[in-house]
């Protein structure tokens, strides 16, 4: 990385800041081999290192000699047009943090198993704190820039709204500051001052989820747009959206968290490791999370429902009532667990109103197997019809309590316990019974080694795939102008079908440009 810096950035602020070739060409970078195969070559070629291309837009070049990279050039073979003068945060980067935004996300995150983060965070474990900073600071990075990307696709009118334009420029700031520590050596002031910047990103983030909800519920009043209708074209688009950027917080709070707890920036409960335990019990977990449930559906309600809670543990063929444990998260647990305890509470004290002395007990079942947890959670809340089926993880949908004014959520419970799960690799599914009630069932890896991070990447193909449903799935004509061409962006040609990111192939012998 520090190489790439050194040797293409000169060329690519002189680049920017030339009239006559607005856009920057970049090569995809892959952190392993990766075989490309597109329609436009013969023969499959590889590339292992990242690279920046500096050849004009029209594909004209004569450079007979290698690029100092290293690169041959039957390597560069899939390229990005990018018109840095278009995007969203041009008005909140420099242009040198734009290069640097355009380089990292270029770069594939990195996923790690919880069995990878409880080697690095042991006591003697593989990664010191000076290797952990080395291995944080360009992957935080590249998450953030993978982040900011995609949220630059976000509808024009999303953009509009004050929180969401606030949203982007702290994740802008944040940007800025870690790439700050790109070339600083893990010296004991280093260590220090990045620490700080950690504690300082998670004080500025906390309260993204609950403004872009803000935004997203004041561009659908601006709008007109029912919340509830999920045959709007503004819900599909929104959640895709969200559910990549509520992914990309939760996995940039993993590592950072998980760094701050190792190195002892914050008290870690006993016998953990970080935020991972060894040794989790979900039952335990269950309980406390029935408990504040418990809590808060008596200050809505004055009632609430019990919950009968029942062990079975099969795994190495061992079948025992005795509590599951596991390698997990405790606090990703909680919340998942809290989410739809409070869920069928409610549900159940609604439906039940008449009754509500004497209310029907939610079950908990929690299951273990020598692969998975499978923890099935049922009420008799009255379930939910199929036409509503379809709008539990949508974001904004939350049905008006009919016994409690105090009870109204923002209808993001449901989706972000629903990504909690599915962020190492389990899933949370939903079975109601119209006029009965509901089970809901979640599902976690029982093996540390299985349970990898699930992560969104910004890449050319989702991209395209968004564009291509763009006059369907966006509330803009064309949504943002972003990344493309200048024939498009300053002629306004709009009715051109385009692509946001075109591939290109440096002309050859082979494969002459007409």
């Amino acid at each position: 990385m520090a190489i790439l810096s050194k040797v293409a950035m000169p060329f690519l602020s002189r680049l920017v800041r030339n009239r006559a070739v607005p856009r920057l060409v970049f090569t995809k970078y892959r952190s392993r081999p990766v075989l490309f195969n597109t329609a436009s070559t013969s023969s499959n070629t590889f590339s292992t290192c990242p690279t920046v291309s500096m050849y004009p837009a029209g594909g004209n070049n004569d450079e007979t000699q290698d690029p100092p990279h290293g690169l041959t050039p039957a390597g560069m073979v899939e390229f990005f047009i990018c018109n840095l003068e278009t995007m969203p945060v041009v008005d909140i980067m420099e242009n040198r943090v734009l290069e640097k935004l355009m380089e990292y996300s270029t770069i594939l995150p990195t996923p790690i198993s919880i069995e990878e983060f409880i080697d690095r965070g042991c006591e003697g474990g593989a990664f010191t704190e000076a290797e952990s900073y080395n291995h944080l600071k360009n992957e935080v990075a590249v998450r953030l820039a993978h982040m900011i990307m995609e949220l630059q696709h976000l509808p024009k009118e999303l953009h509009a709204e004050e929180r969401c334009h606030h949203t982007i420029s702290l994740y802008s700031d944040s940007f800025s500051q870690i790439i700050e520590f790109e070339d600083r050596e893990p010296d004991d002031q280093a260590l220090v001052d990045f620490m700080k910047l950690l504690v300082t990103f998670k004080a500025r983030h906390k309260d993204t989820v609950n403004d872009m909800a803000l935004a997203c519920m004041t561009m659908k009043e601006k709008l007109g747009i029912p919340g509830d209708d999920v045959n709007s074209p503004l819900l599909p688009s929104i959640k895709t959206f969200l559910d990549r950027l509520y992914t990309s917080r939760i996995s940039i709070h993993m590592i950072t968290n998980q760094h701050l707890s190792v190195y002892g920036w914050e008290r870690t409960p006993p016998h953990q490791i970080g935020i991972i335990h060894p040794n989790t019990s979900l039952t335990s977990i269950l309980v406390d999370a029935y408990d504040d449930a418990l809590m808060h559906t008596e200050n809505c309600y004055m009632v609430a429902p019990k919950v009968n809670i029942r062990n079975f543990n099969s795994s190495k063929m061992v079948y025992t009532n005795e509590p599951a444990h596991g390698v997990l998260i405790p606090s990703h647990l909680y919340i998942i667990f809290f989410e739809v305890l409070k869920n069928a509470m409610r549900a159940t004290v609604e439906t039940h109103w008449e009754r509500k002395y004497d209310l029907p007990p939610i079950t908990a079942i929690v299951c273990q197997s020598d692969e998975d947890f499978t923890i099935k959670i049922s009420d008799q809340g009255g379930g939910v019809s199929r036409a509503n089926m379809d709008k539990l993880f949508f974001y904004l949908y939350s049905t008006t309590p009919q016994h409690s004014a105090s009870d109204r959520g923002l209808g993001y419970g449901l989706p972000l316990a629903r990504l909690y799960a599915r962020y190492f690799h389990g899933d949370l599914r939903v079975a109601a019974y119209d006029g009965f009630g509901t089970d809901v069932y979640i599902y976690t890896r029982a093996l540390a080694n299985t349970a990898v991070e699930r992560l969104p990447v910004y890449k050319k193909e989702s991209v395209d795939a968004w564009l291509d449903e763009q006059a369907l799935d966006w509330t803009s004509s064309v949504g943002t102008d972003m990344m493309q061409g200048p024939d498009i962006v300053h002629g306004h040609d709009v009715e051109q079908d385009t692509s946001i990111l075109q591939p290109r192939v440096k002309p050859s012998e082979d494969h002459p440009v007409t």
